[in-house]
């Protein structure tokens, strides 16, 4: 009857009470779930003060397991209500608020409506000055039996906002954290042994490899300490700047380190280029990590650091990828090395930014990571080494096989030599019995010598007619190209009718031949002013054939059919080019290059579209090409479309069209082409001059190019080049 009493009397009590206080009794030791009987505020402001806060309603409870608000600057209030419900005996109890590397902590101790005691912690503040020397914040406080009491916290910190809490008694607490230590120490010894280990193999082999390893697990390891407070313990305990800035050093360090190793390790230079290159980058990422702390705030650096982790894993990950589909077989211990680790990553990464809640997997998840790393790493060195044995093994065998294939054959040689001077000697005293023969034939051989002086006389005679008649033939020819070089000459533009419709111009136009395949066209539609530069294919004859035929087809669809946007005059004119050329029976393998322009006076629009030719302009200042598509006029493409590019001219411009006959030239004083780079260098050196004196220097510069050091080159290509200014 009396324990069913007491049993009521307890009820009612705990009935009495909200459900966000914190219930002690006699057997209490270690209290779970904290973190759902606490209430939180967060002041955006930093500055509402801690008697505004006793006041204030504007707590709410919590509904996660661990306190997780991610990264964020604002101070964060947490209220604890605990009740001892013991009528007779008092309790001790640590609250312990797990994340090491929280830089304020302030707690505020009220005892019946009174401020009893005011702690401050973090791991901005020296560690001498924690009254419980511990990695983790501990707050030690005493409830009287049958009292209440609130406990206030104030947390600041530039990093992630986590409050893992815990309250337990002093007993309890050590008896929770022994296992936890213990498995902090094995880690570490883990880590340390691997380094050694992976020393005393470097010791051995003289192979930097490992030696490199080493620094990636020491950098590791270090910012796990961080992460745990041990280093703030054992390493800086009165340096809590050191401390920090050791926490955001060692992150970068381990980019840069394994970023160095990986690049040593899997050969990235002489498999893949791509993967080596952002090995480069994620280095010199690290690097820049690593000064962040010193040229900006910490949290900033934090913040960047642990976005760059994620970065680096993913790099890793890749290029393993990669070196491994190019050859490099140790890489998939690599890859299954850094799929352990960046799946760490991203879990501790995504619980750090509040989007998974922190639990112990989640807290501790780069530490699971970093040993499965370790040892896949460790493998992946391993069977580099036996590749290595495995391939010098092979290239000794090859080379035993090759020495006993070069004795054998020099053995072979030696035969062949012994058998040869044998021979000789055989053939030596045949050759003396055929001089006497010869000496009989010599005279015999004279008489015919005689004859056939008789016979080449009369060949020299006929040898001289054809000369003649060759001479009659090329001079015939010469003609005829002479009179096709004045049909060409007829039928394309005049220079005077160039620069009737673009004033300020100028022209170089040599062809190779006596006729040409390079042309320039140009014709006037309403406003609009339109200009060609066109590449035929082949030079002489056959590319004077094709340049009348691609003047006439551009005289038809711009001229007669009135079409005036490039291209579409492009389409047109390959679509006529196919018409013309690839009959059923007869399929030539000829085209253009084009560079086109149309010109609106009223608008003051260019339009230009290409053929593999480009334009070069200058606009306010600033040296400009665009280039022009890759498809050639009369390519065996049925269907080929072309892009129109529009300038709109604020003020005038110069533009520059050419074939590529002058960038083609041979010449200068080591005996190569003049170069593309070199030409367009050229237009932009002398592109503020007056148009004439560009002209000047362009032919000038052609002629220096092939008269170098008295050594004439003839030249390679037909030459096509126009300036004008618009606008």
């Amino acid at each position: 009857m009396r324990l069913l009493t007491t049993i009521l009397l307890l009820l009612n009590i705990s009935l009495a009470y909200s459900e966000n206080e914190i219930l002690i009794d006699a057997s209490t030791t270690d209290i779970e779930n904290v973190s759902e009987h606490v209430e939180i505020f967060l002041d955006s402001s930093n500055a509402i003060p801690f008697e505004k806060i006793l006041q204030a309603k504007s707590f709410t409870p919590n509904n996660q397991e661990i306190i997780n608000i991610g990264f964020n600057a604002a101070s964060l209030w947490l209220k604890l209500d605990l009740v001892n419900m013991a009528l007779d005996e008092d309790k001790d109890f640590i609250l312990e608020i797990g994340n090491s590397n929280l830089d304020i902590i302030e707690i505020y101790e009220i005892d019946g409506g009174e401020l009893s005691n005011y702690q401050l912690l973090g791991d901005q503040i020296p560690f001498s000055e924690r009254i419980l020397p511990f990695r983790t914040n501990l707050f030690p406080f005493h409830i009287d039996a049958n009292t209440e009491k609130s406990l206030y916290l104030k947390i600041q910190t530039n990093g992630a906002l986590q409050v893992p809490l815990n309250i337990s008694t002093p007993i309890q607490f050590f008896i929770n954290h022994l296992k936890t230590e213990t498995a902090y120490g094995i880690y570490i010894g883990i880590m340390l042994v691997m380094v050694l280990y992976n020393i005393l193999i470097f010791l051995s082999l003289k192979d930097l490899n490992y030696l490199y390893y080493a620094f990636p697990i020491l950098a590791n390891s270090t910012f796990f300490l961080s992460l745990t407070g041990h280093h703030f313990q054992y390493l800086f305990p009165n340096s809590p700047a050191v401390a920090n800035n050791v926490t955001v050093i060692s992150i970068a360090a381990w980019i840069l380190t394994s970023s160095f190793y990986a690049k040593s390790s899997l050969q990235s230079k002489k498999y893949s280029k791509p993967a080596d290159i952002a090995l480069i980058v994620t280095m010199i990422l690290g690097a820049v990590g690593i000064l962040l702390p010193f040229i900006s705030s910490y949290g900033f650096a934090v913040r960047v650091n642990s976005k760059l982790t994620l970065v680096n894993s993913l790099v890793m990950f890749v290029a393993g990828l990669m070196i491994w589909y190019k050859g490099n077989k140790s890489a998939r211990f690599f890859i299954l090395a850094w799929t352990a680790y960046l799946v760490g990553t991203f879990i501790f990464a995504l619980m750090k930014y509040n989007f998974i809640e922190q639990n112990n997997f989640t807290k501790n998840v780069l530490a699971y990571g970093g040993i499965i790393e370790v040892i896949f790493l460790s493998l992946a060195l391993s069977d580099k080494y036996k590749l290595y044995k495995r391939e010098k093994e092979n290239a000794q065998k090859e080379l035993l096989e090759q020495q006993l294939q070069a004795n054998a054959q020099l053995e072979e040689k030696v035969n062949e030599r012994t058998a040869a001077l044998q021979e000789k000697q055989v053939e030596l005293e045949f050759n003396t019995n055929s001089l006497k023969e010869a000496f009989e034939q010599i005279n015999n051989k004279n008489i015919e010598l005689e004859q056939q002086n008789e016979e080449i006389a009369s060949q020299r005679d006929m040898v001289e007619k054809q000369k003649i008649h060759l001479v009659e033939s090329k001079d015939k020819i010469q003609a005829s190209i002479n009179y096709a070089k004045r049909i060409q000459a007829t039928m394309l533009p005049s220079l005077s009718h160039l620069q009737s419709l673009f004033p300020d111009s100028f022209l170089v136009f040599r062809p190779k031949d006596i006729v040409s395949g390079d042309f320039y066209w140009c014709a006037k539609v309403g406003n609009k002013k339109i200009l060609a530069a066109v590449d035929c294919t082949g030079h002489g004859v056959p590319g004077a054939f094709m340049s009348l035929v691609g003047y006439h087809l551009l005289q038809d669809i711009v001229v007669k059919t009135k079409i005036t946007s490039p291209e579409i005059i492009l389409q047109a004119l390959h679509q006529q080019i196919l018409k013309s050329l690839y009959q059923e029976n007869y399929q030539l393998k000829d085209g253009m290059d084009v560079s086109l322009i149309v010109f609106d006076d009223v608008s003051k629009e260019l339009e230009f579209a290409g053929a593999r030719n480009p334009l070069v302009y200058t606009e306010k200042g600033s040296f400009k090409m665009i280039k022009g598509d890759r498809n050639s006029i009369g390519s065996t493409k049925p269907q080929v479309s072309f892009t129109k590019h529009v300038i709109k001219i604020e003020e005038p411009i110069t533009i520059y069209m050419y074939s590529d006959g002058y960038q083609d030239q041979f010449g200068g004083p080591k005996d190569r082409k003049f170069g593309s780079k070199n030409f367009r260098g050229l237009l932009e050196e002398n592109t503020a001059l007056e148009l004439d004196l560009q002209k000047e220097i362009v032919e000038r510069s052609l002629d220096n190019w092939m008269n170098v050091d008295e050594n004439h080159h003839k030249q390679t290509d037909d030459i096509l080049v126009i300036g004008a200014k618009l606008g």
